[in-house]
């Protein structure tokens, strides 16, 4: 039997989206501004320049007037998704063109051996698309079977059974109802707009989308807000009226049991669930309770292996915690809590965070804002809010964050 799946880059990320609503606005907000900004500034530059020529003594003759600056659509090219396979890290790098509103993004993936090496391209590489639409996704098996959807909905599936050495290209359609998540296959909820409320699986050989034929009982509110797999154990958590409700199956979606969430009170801003490698699981809650961050840390639930008898969730929120809250990883050494600045803390026991140094470049420290693991506790991520490189970044580190390497993708 294949090994546990790694959910979009590790067996323990949940793939509903990569940060906040929120804070995916609020990014965007941030990138235009940067662009105004920078608009501005070279118009001003311009306006000064005129003026000092105009101050001049007329000695001789002034020369001709020096055109208008003409400003070429913005171009970006920067990785919008890493995941770790059992011998590769995967980077889809976006190269797009356009205003925001209007972008066009094509995607190509590149490969690292987790030994050490360069990034190099793969074959898969897909068409022209719309990138305002939401970016592309990039899916990663324990085995190196590689999943690439360009765009949600009305978009494409490449898969690739060997690491990126050959592709197929299905459109990504409706499927009929099925019992269980097979091996190979993937939960989300990003793919499709009606994917929303309900547990949907991904058929990477046919690009089909199939609804979970059981779905889990979460309360008279229907819906999954969060989602996450480890094997063929599967949580899923929603809002039970006023209170947070969980559901876990055992037998890959065929039936599932109950878990409330102690007082956990919904709605909540942010809810971030991981599995803790089949012992358990843990379950992020932010809120939005403070004028500066857009979810504040509010509390972190932890429940024990589901196959014993009596297990339920319990609250393991530390007293000294960072104060914003973006999401969790969970690896082998221990749950990843990942701020809204892209700073990371291990749970080094129940209650008790410690701070992980962040990557550097030339002495300029570099947050790891959306970290993957995977396989060896390698970890990937990709940095925050930063595109001044001149080149796709990813940041490398093969203890699980306690040391990082800065790498370029130059192809």
């Amino acid at each position: 039997m294949a090994g546990p799946e790694v959910l979009g880059g590790g067996p323990d990320r949940d793939r509903t989206a990569l940060l906040p609503e929120r804070v995916r606005r609020a990014t965007a907000t941030a990138r235009r501004r940067r662009w105004t900004g920078l608009a501005a500034t070279v118009l001003v530059a311009v306006a000064a320049g005129v003026l000092a020529v105009r101050s001049r003594p007329e000695r001789a003759a002034l020369p001709p007037p020096t055109p208008a600056p003409t400003f070429a659509p913005e171009s970006l090219r920067l990785v919008a998704d890493v995941a770790v396979g059992s011998q590769y890290g995967y980077a889809l790098v976006a190269s797009c063109l356009g205003p925001e509103a209007t972008r066009l993004c094509r995607y190509r993936l590149f490969r690292r051996s987790l030994g050490g090496g360069s990034w190099t391209p793969t074959v898969l590489e897909t068409g022209q698309v719309a990138g305002a639409t939401g970016p592309a996704r990039l899916f990663v098996a324990a085995d190196d079977q590689v999943t690439v959807v360009d765009q949600p909905t009305v978009g494409h599936v490449y898969t690739s059974p060997d690491a990126g050495r050959t592709v197929t290209v299905h459109p990504l359609s409706p499927g009929p109802p099925v019992a269980a998540v097979l091996d190979g296959w993937f939960v989300d909820q990003s793919l499709c707009e009606s994917c929303l409320d309900r547990l949907t699986v991904l058929e990477p050989r046919t690009g089909r989308l199939h609804p979970l034929a059981a779905p889990p009982p979460l309360g008279s509110t229907p819906g999954v807000r969060t989602v996450t797999r480890s094997g063929s154990v599967l949580w899923a958590l929603g809002d039970g009226g006023s209170r947070l409700l969980s559901a876990v199956s055992l037998d890959r979606g065929r039936t599932w049991r109950r878990l409330p969430v102690g007082g956990a009170r919904a709605p909540a801003e942010l809810v971030w669930l991981v599995s803790d490698g089949g012992r358990g699981a843990y379950l992020l809650i932010g809120r939005d309770s403070r004028p500066d961050v857009l979810a504040e840390f509010s509390e972190l639930w932890r429940v024990g292996d589901p196959t014993r008898p009596g297990a339920a969730w319990r609250q393991v929120t530390p007293a000294v915690r960072p104060p914003s809250a973006a999401g969790l990883v969970a690896g082998e050494r221990g749950l990843i809590v990942v701020e809204e600045s892209g700073m990371l803390w291990r749970l080094v026991a129940d209650g008790t965070l410690a701070r992980l140094p962040e990557a550097d470049y030339d002495g300029l420290p570099i947050p790891a804002g959306r970290p993957v693991t995977g396989p060896g506790r390698v970890l990937l991520a990709v940095p925050l809010n930063r595109t001044d490189f001149g080149l796709p970044v990813v940041l490398f580190s093969p203890d699980e964050g306690e040391t990082w390497r800065v790498e370029l993708i130059r192809s």
